[in-house]
């Protein structure tokens, strides 16, 4: 899994297939983003590090298939989070998955 952010601040849709500003290098890749069971077998947990290349807001995050292009599986908007060149940021994703669905 691959985490991105970015500071689009247009709210989600189901038709999204991108983030609208993509924040360049601002992604983290499967060898930093550790993917896991969250609190119980049926969630889906990927825990992301991502480093500033700059100083923005970040308004939006994603996570993806792939580290360039791929399928976008999901992206929220937030309230803005202010950076500076090499902070650090984490990002939790959990999806739970009906048992037995």
């Amino acid at each position: 899994m691959f985490h991105k952010q970015g500071s689009g601040s247009t709210a989600e849709a189901t038709a999204d297939t991108a983030l609208v500003t993509a924040q360049s290098g601002a992604q983290t890749g499967a060898a930093s983003a550790a993917v896991t069971h969250g609190a119980s077998s049926n969630i889906f947990q990927s825990v992301g590090t991502i480093t500033a290349a700059t100083t923005y807001e970040i308004r939006e995050h994603g996570i993806f298939n792939a580290s360039t292009g791929g399928v976008l599986l999901d992206r929220s908007v937030v309230t803005a989070i202010a950076v500076n060149t090499d902070d650090i940021v984490t990002w939790t994703y959990q999806l739970t998955v009906t048992p037995g669905g």
